[in-house]
């Protein structure tokens, strides 16, 4: 009599393609919501759903292989949910990052520069900065103030050192995930 189950090892590769194609997923869904993909990853999730369905076949019987895609299920629906909920931000123009983004290019069409010699410039320049961590996802509970204040001292002697007496601007950039602070020369 022949066992009707799948080889255990034919599982195994199934439950490590499909954790591939799940972390796939939480890639495509990070790099969407980034801006830097155009379309929401719909195709990649519903080969995934039909994937972790299985339809068709015989029941997983060893218990650590259907622990593991029970596991990943629950995994993938926790994902879902968070990405609906943020599908529906972005619809409804609440989404944080969005946000984030809209203010700082408001800002910088304003006219929003901030001078060298500007004092209370640095506490806004320090509030952007610290806002633009968050919206990208940072721990921002280890900066502070006095911190950043003497590492935008550092950087403004550096600056004075390549540009001399010239005035220098400051001004928050998002690149990607990633805060900078640019610092130029005023023109």
């Amino acid at each position: 009599m022949t066992n009707p189950d799948p080889p255990q090892s034919q599982i195994q590769e199934e439950l490590r393609a499909l954790e591939a194609s799940f972390h796939h997923l939480k890639l495509e869904y990070e790099r969407y919501f980034l801006g830097q993909r155009p379309t929401e990853p719909t195709r990649e999730r519903a080969d995934l759903v039909r994937g972790l369905q299985r339809p068709g076949r015989e029941p997983i019987r060893n218990t650590a292989s259907r622990f593991a895609l029970v596991g990943l299920k629950d995994r993938f629906q926790t994902f879902s949910r968070k990405w609906d909920r943020t599908q529906g931000e972005i619809e409804a123009g609440t989404y944080t990052r969005h946000l984030f983004k809209a203010r700082l290019r408001d800002s910088s069409a304003r006219g929003a520069s901030l001078k060298k010699e500007d004092e209370s410039g640095d506490d806004l320049l320090f509030r952007t900065y610290r806002e633009a961590s968050a919206a990208c996802g940072r721990n921002t509970d280890g900066l502070t103030k006095a911190r950043f204040k003497q590492a935008l001292a550092q950087h403004r002697a550096q600056m004075s050192q390549k540009y001399g007496d010239a005035a220098i601007e400051f001004d928050v950039q998002v690149d990607g995930n990633r805060v900078k602070l640019r610092a130029r020369p005023q023109a």
